[in-house]
């Protein structure tokens, strides 16, 4: 990424109009991630007790419950960043 667009995209993102909802998706991230995690382990803890049937759809629950998180939150920052810089472009004009 060149340096001025990571500047601007750092500089809209800390004066986020929406900082509510940047915090909700890392919430919401966190908390797929989480349940992934957990999905994970009783996936394992099923495998080594040799139910097949069980540790099977805990381990693809897992690894979709990661990718729920990931792209929530990657299109939750995108849509975020495009109103916040529509706000800021926007906002130039005012009063002109």
């Amino acid at each position: 990424m060149k340096p001025l667009k990571k500047k601007y995209l750092d500089r809209i993102r800390n004066e986020s109009a929406y900082p509510f909802l940047r915090s909700l998706l890392n919430i919401t991230f966190s908390l797929c991630l989480f349940a992934a995690f957990v999905s994970l382990l009783l996936g394992i803890k099923a495998a080594s007790q040799g139910e097949r049937g069980f540790a099977l759809p805990l381990f693809g629950a897992s690894v979709g419950l990661a990718l729920i998180g990931i792209i929530t939150k990657e299109s939750g920052i995108i849509l975020l960043d495009i109103a916040d810089s529509i706000t800021d472009l926007n906002s130039r004009y005012e009063g002109q």
